[in-house]
This record gives structure tokens, sequence and C-alpha cells, in this order.
């Protein structure tokens, strides 16, 4: 399946929700997005749903990592939601950086990780870092 997404400002949260298999236009264009959001809004936090996305190809982890460390520069927090094992290892790979969390599936966990009102508990939310 070919690369699709939505970027959008949900409760001072930006989503960015991606299904199949990005590209680095389609990395770069979220990206872009996201940033303008942030502008408008002041927001610093980040959830990517990667629910419905297929594993990235090393060139779009490589654009990736670097959009990434544009984000720590910049303060952002970011929770990326993953469906399993291989995209936790992709997303562990790609967005491994202190101010960022991978999450199984739980979206709710995520939301509250980046509102700072919970820690997601490994056991509950099948947080991996």
């Amino acid at each position: 399946m070919q690369s699709q997404f939505w970027v959008g400002l949900v409760g001072g949260i930006i989503i960015i929700r991606t299904r199949g298999l990005s590209t680095v236009t389609s990395v770069l264009d979220r990206h872009a997005r996201a940033l303008q959001l942030a502008k408008e809004s002041g927001s610093r936090s980040i959830l990517f749903d990667f629910l419905e996305a297929e594993a990235p190809t090393y060139e779009v982890k490589e654009v990736q990592k670097g959009l990434n460390a544009e984000l720590q520069a910049r303060g952002f927090r970011v929770a990326v939601v993953v469906p399993n094992p291989q995209l936790a290892y992709h997303g562990r790979m790609t967005f491994g950086d202190d101010n960022h969390r991978i999450v199984y599936e739980d979206l709710a966990a995520a939301t509250r990780w980046l509102s700072g009102h919970a820690e997601p508990a490994a056991q509950d939310s099948g947080a991996v870092g």
C-alpha cells in the first residue's frame, strides 16, 4: 500500500497518522505539516500513530532520524504507537532518543505520557522504552 498520512492537532497534541509504506517525500511532508502546526499552536508534543504502517525502508529510517534530531533540538516530546514487535524495533532504531517513547497499540497511554499525566506501565500499555 502506498503511503497515506494525516497530520492534525487534537487536545494540544500533534497527531501524525500513517498508513502503508512511507516514502522520503511523505516523511518530509508530514514533518513540515507538524512543524507548521507546532508553530501555530505552540505544541511540543507529537504522537506518531503507526498502527496501520508498514516497516520503513533504510532510506526512510535515515531521513526520519535526521528529522528526529531536529525535533529533539526544538524540545519536542514524541510518542510512537506501533502494532507489533517488528515496528517497535524499527521505531527504537529511528526514534531512540530520551524524549521519545515507543508504545504497543495503546494510543491512550501514549497520550497520557505526552500530557505528563502518567508514565505508561509496561504491563498495562505495552510500553517498550
